[in-house]
């Protein structure tokens, strides 16, 4: 059964709960709040929304005191929460980031508006949850500083300017990843970490001025400029595979998630690439020992086949030389043919 994301629609007013609903429905399991209690129960409860869909004006706990309580509570911090307002006053947005919503939109409501905007922080949050699975077997320090780097990123990417944090924690964060992290844009490589740079075998100064795919393996290029395109395809998945070739003559496998972001106000993708050549390299050898292995089974079926057609030709010449005379012609010729 395909998951669908859960929804939460917060509102006092049932009218823009039900314009919401119809919007949405279609895509997601919808529940719904009149109320910022009500809210908070749901949220709570068995199986919490992934998303909330959050009024601002509501009594007698308005949706700044319900995000509040949801960031506070490590039972529901991980509830991404857009809020649905009249109000438009960069103050009123500013105070909404501080809090945690990583979205505002404004009111009256427009349906494509609201359906991108839930599909987009949706697929950054399933993206997000699949690179913190893969980290859960490292150590707790490394786990925290990966888990804070993911936030820290999506955050950072969604907030404006004005709440985006010092540069230099940032940096802390990101130069602490294991895996190559980097924005493309205009088919350039840009902000990328350390170990970037290592992967690539070039100098930061080589790495920025080299087109991205010109790093990329000759046969791989029509993927890497399609998923790295300006609007990439809705229906590509978040992953793929492809080849690199490193500034030190190696080829190098890697397994890159590509998210398509708004950077310094123009499209781009932010990037996460983990090298997987090892088991690329182990999985070459499993499909050689497979092949081996078909092999010999077709060879053995040969020698059976043959051992069946040549059995009754062998039968019937020692047969036919037992009527004949030792040493005559023609028993010297099936002596031949045995």
């Amino acid at each position: 059964m395909i998951h669908r994301p859960k929804i939460l629609i917060v509102d006092d007013a049932t009218a823009n709960i039900k314009m919401l609903a119809d919007v949405l429905s279609g895509d997601y399991k919808i529940v719904f709040a009149t109320n910022g209690p009500k809210a908070l129960e749901i949220c709570t409860g068995e199986r919490p929304p992934d998303l909330v869909l959050l009024d601002i004006m509501m009594s007698p706990m308005n949706g700044y005191e319900v995000c509040r309580r949801l960031q506070a509570d490590p039972r529901t911090r991980s509830i991404l929460v857009i809020f649905l307002t009249a109000k438009t006053k960069e103050h009123d947005e500013t105070r909404g980031f501080e809090l945690g919503a990583v979205d505002y939109i404004t009111k009256p409501f427009s349906a494509p508006r609201v359906k991108s905007r839930v599909h987009t922080h949706l697929e950054l949050k399933r993206h997000r949850d699949g690179l913190e699975k893969l980290v859960e077997a490292r150590t707790a320090e490394l786990r925290n500083i990966n888990a804070a780097l993911q936030k820290e990123i999506l955050d950072r990417i969604e907030a404006q300017d004005a709440l985006r944090i010092s540069e230099e924690r940032y940096r802390t964060l990101i130069e602490s990843a294991t895996d190559a992290i980097f924005v493309v844009q205009d088919g350039r490589i840009k902000f990328p970490n350390t170990t970037t740079i290592d992967r690539f075998e070039v100098t930061a100064d080589e790495l920025e001025s080299t087109p991205f795919i010109d790093f990329v393996h000759p046969e791989d290029r029509d993927i890497a400029l399609r998923r790295h395109a300006p609007a990439p395809s809705e229906d590509e998945p978040p992953s793929y595979e492809l080849r690199l070739a490193t500034g030190g003559g190696q080829t190098l496998w890697a397994e890159i998630n590509a998210v398509p972001i708004s950077w310094e106000g123009r499209l781009a993708t932010l990037t996460f690439l983990r090298d997987i050549t090892k088991r690329k390299r182990l999985e070459a050898r499993l499909q050689k020992a497979k092949k081996m292995e078909a092999l010999g089974r077709l060879a053995a079926g040969v020698s059976h086949d043959f051992n069946n057609i040549l059995s009754p030709i062998v039968g019937y010449t020692e047969l036919t030389k037992e009527e004949l005379d030792p040493g005559s012609f023609a028993w010297d010729n099936l002596e031949e043919v045995l």
